[in-house]
């Protein structure tokens, strides 16, 4: 009678506890077979759980406790797996991604790269292009003082400032050419100059100078562009460029100062060009000449400083240079900062 009565409550107790368990845990099924035969040969202070051990090894990524498969990821990364609706920008973003511009862009992109590669690319400094950018900020700064103390307006003085970059590009190669012509047979001996195309073979010495005729043609319907003062301006600081190779030849005085003087005209030009002045006198002024100035002492800094990286070579070639011939060097690069800041 005993153990009927035990085995009765014993039943009663499981069927309660089995009804209690599926209304709490009802999205769970019950285990397996296999992880309850583990526990009853395991004893329990020896069973390692997963997520309260600290030895224990990391889960996989889906563990079968139960008779489905719980994935361990994060909800964040289980979230990720679903497609999300894209937002306003996105949309856009992913628009001009595949939009006609943004190809044609990557296309030109790959036709200046392709171009500076070449042998006629490197003889003009394609692919190094700070020479253009130095060349046109003289320009750029002087039409902007000139449009501020003219009060004109910006907006339609862009043309002229295409036309000044374009330009820069235009004579800044051809200078780079004709100097290569003429140092053709010093090149060989320095050795950062001793990979250039002339040096190489890459481009022969007749292309090379028919390659400078038409680089200095191309800038003459932008020189047209200009009033005439300007255009006075800007020969006069052509012609003298080109004899700057001539000039590392001499050791009466740094080629530096050359290049500056011939290198920063358009200081003048870009000035003269905006103020729509009826001479080359009037271009004359405490604005102009203090701009012109500046960047005259700020292409001498910059460029004793760069000439250092030639000062072995330009010894036992014999050329001169301005790193080599202005001493104490310190207190002439400090003069030259000091007249950009006055």
């Amino acid at each position: 009678m005993f153990m009927m009565l035990t085995q009765r409550f014993s039943m009663k107790c499981t069927f309660r506890g089995a009804r209690f368990a599926s209304q709490v845990f009802h999205h769970f099924p019950l285990p397996n077979s296999r992880l309850l035969s583990s526990f009853s040969t395991t004893p329990f202070h020896k069973i390692s759980h997963p997520f309260y051990s600290h030895n224990a090894n990391p889960l996989p990524n889906s563990i079968s406790i139960y008779s489905h498969s719980y994935s361990t990821q994060s909800p964040s990364s289980a979230s990720s797996k679903t497609p999300s609706k894209s937002t306003p920008l996105q949309l856009k973003i992913q628009a001009f991604q595949q939009s006609s511009i943004l190809q044609s862009l990557h296309s030109i992109k790959s036709q200046y790269t392709s171009l500076s590669t070449s042998g006629l690319g490197q003889l003009m400094r394609l692919d190094k292009p700070t020479g253009t950018f130095l060349l046109f900020a003289p320009c750029l700064l002087s039409s902007t003082l000139a449009i501020h103390l003219t009060s004109s307006s910006f907006l339609l003085h862009i043309p002229l400032f295409t036309s000044f970059f374009i330009g820069s590009l235009l004579l800044r190669g051809a200078g780079c050419v004709i100097n290569d012509i003429i140092d053709r047979d010093f090149d060989k001996h320095v050795k950062r100059t001793s990979n250039r195309p002339l040096v190489t073979g890459a481009v022969s010495l007749p292309e090379s100078i028919l390659f400078f005729c038409t680089l200095s043609l191309s800038s003459l319907p932008i020189l047209f562009i200009l009033p005439k003062p300007a255009q006075l301006l800007a020969l006069s600081g052509f012609f003298p460029a080109m004899l700057y190779p001539f000039a590392k030849r001499f050791h009466a005085f740094p080629p530096q100062f050359i290049l500056a003087l011939t290198f920063n005209i358009g200081a003048l030009v870009g000035f003269a060009s905006v103020s729509q002045i009826d001479s080359i006198v009037n271009i004359i002024g405490v604005q102009s000449m203090s701009l012109y100035a500046a960047c005259v002492s700020w292409t001498l800094l910059y460029d004793t400083i760069y000439g250092h990286m030639d000062k072995s070579d330009d010894i036992k070639i014999g050329i001169s240079n301005s790193a080599l011939m202005l001493k104490p060097e310190k207190a002439w690069l400090s003069g030259f900062a000091l007249v950009q800041i006055v």
